[in-house]
């Protein structure tokens, strides 16, 4: 399962449960 984060750039990134972002 992945979640979509707003990071501090305003750029959609997706983190997943393995800890891997993008």
């Amino acid at each position: 399962m992945c979640l979509l984060v707003l990071i501090f750039y305003g750029v959609p990134t997706k983190i997943c449960s393995t800890g891997q972002g993008i």
